[in-house]
């Protein structure tokens, strides 16, 4: 029986020391989480806006020469349109 009463205190000491531990280890993976989840969503951010930034170059590559082309299509067209406007409708 007095064996029991001297372990007490040692069984008491063991597990309060481990109580301390896994309180230290719930608030450090508490506070890194949120770290490393911030990471993970900057690096895809990051990815999306290099793949957004790859769309816009490949944009002003090879659809503006053709927009530009039609732009001056339409600009021709409508000079010409104006010109005959301007021979069969005389100004007062």
């Amino acid at each position: 029986m007095e064996m029991l009463t001297n372990i007490q205190p040692v069984i008491s000491l063991i597990i309060s020391a481990a109580t301390l531990i896994g309180i230290v280890i719930a608030v450090y993976k508490f506070s890194s989480d949120p770290d490393k989840k911030a990471f993970t969503e900057i690096q895809l951010l990051k990815q999306s806006f290099g793949l957004v930034e790859e769309d816009v170059r490949l944009i002003k590559v090879n659809h503006l020469p053709h927009i530009e082309d039609n732009m001056k299509s339409i600009n021709g067209e409508m000079i010409r349109i104006s010109t005959m406007l301007d021979e069969r409708l005389p100004r007062k």
